[in-house]
């Protein structure tokens, strides 16, 4: 065995490669839906600042956080047809003027 690293082949390198994209990709689904989560649960699991004080903070934006939501989990179950999509733990409007109003708590989740 040599100290010295034999160079690697051309079809090394591309495994190597492959290998690294999956890695990555692997990561990049994983970091995606944790941080999702993450969001998610900053508005709708906290007992100490409600729902729609956090949407009302947002204004005219607030329904922009469920357009991101929804492409972000459309996104994760395209990749993993097994991902469960978040859902709301209370019934919403999205107004036409981009606000939201927050209603009772869903009984179905």
């Amino acid at each position: 065995m040599s100290i010295i690293k034999e160079p690697k082949t051309h079809e090394e390198k591309i495994q190597a490669r492959k290998e690294l994209i999956k890695h990555r990709c692997s990561r990049l689904y994983s970091t995606m839906a944790s941080k999702h989560a993450q969001i998610f649960g900053l508005i709708w699991g906290d007992l100490d600042i409600t729902e729609q004080e956090i949407f009302t903070a947002f204004g005219e934006e607030a329904g922009d956080l469920f357009e991101m939501s929804l492409g972000v989990q459309s996104l994760l179950n395209i990749v993993d047809p097994d991902y469960e999509p978040m859902q709301a733990t209370h019934n919403y409007t999205i107004n036409e003027d981009g606000t939201v109003t927050v209603g009772e708590l869903r009984e179905e989740i």
